[in-house]
């Protein structure tokens, strides 16, 4: 898968998908929240799977991508 295994980001997907859930119900977030996370998790996934495509190390590209993507969807449309 790109330039990392399958086994990899299927787990770097569903590890990011349980911490979804876990602050999601901890801070009580509405539905939207959800679809809109794990929908920004399939894209970070992609990204975790090619990381010489972007200069940047992907132990911070990841975070900040998902942080900024979730922060940009909750100015659009208040999800949180």
């Amino acid at each position: 898968f790109y330039e990392k295994s399958r086994a990899g980001s299927l787990a770097f997907f569903i590890t990011a998908v349980l911490v979804i859930l876990i602050s999601g119900l901890y801070f009580e977030c509405r539905l939207p929240f959800y679809f809109f996370a794990i929908f920004i998790a399939m894209f970070i996934t992609f990204t975790e799977a090619y990381p010489s495509f972007f200069i940047v190390d992907d132990n911070l590209l990841i975070p900040m991508s998902f942080g900024i993507c979730m922060t940009l969807l909750d100015f659009m449309w208040h999800i949180l």
